[in-house]
């Protein structure tokens, strides 16, 4: 039988465990973001480039590629020699191995977009808050 003591410290220690249940629950089951990260879009042709999409693929998110939090606004232009900035977060990506994917157009000489799109990214780096990508258009 439970003495009186050893009762008080049974229930001492189902409210302990009640409590530190809720915060264990929630760390495993929070996916960490990849906050702030800056990415540089560098057009190194004499062509104007329309971006046409631009994902990340980090290798604990599996094999496929995942859309940039908050999406880039569509057809998104590119002078000739010229780059641009952007900033998002990468959702779980945190200390992934991260690479960004950019899918883009060159302006053809008769003023049209090219109907084929390109493909280039960044190096592959460990993701982390204001961690800096720069992807090369060519």
């Amino acid at each position: 039988m439970f003495t009186e003591f050893k009762r008080e410290k049974f229930a001492l220690i189902i409210l302990v465990l009640s409590c530190a249940m809720p915060l264990v629950t929630f760390e495993a089951h929070s996916a960490p973001n990849c906050q702030n990260v800056r990415i540089a879009l560098v057009n190194t042709t004499s062509q104007p480039k329309r971006i046409v999409g631009l994902n990340y693929k980090a290798k604990g998110l599996g094999s496929g590629q995942r859309s940039l939090t908050p999406p880039v606004a569509p057809n998104v232009i590119i002078p000739a020699s010229a780059s641009r900035a952007l900033t998002h977060s990468l959702q779980g990506a945190l200390r992934q191995s991260t690479t960004i994917i950019v899918q883009h157009q060159s302006l053809k000489t008769n003023g049209k977009w090219a109907p084929s799109k390109s493909t280039s990214s960044s190096s592959q780096k460990a993701c982390t808050n204001g961690q800096a990508y720069r992807v090369m258009l060519r």
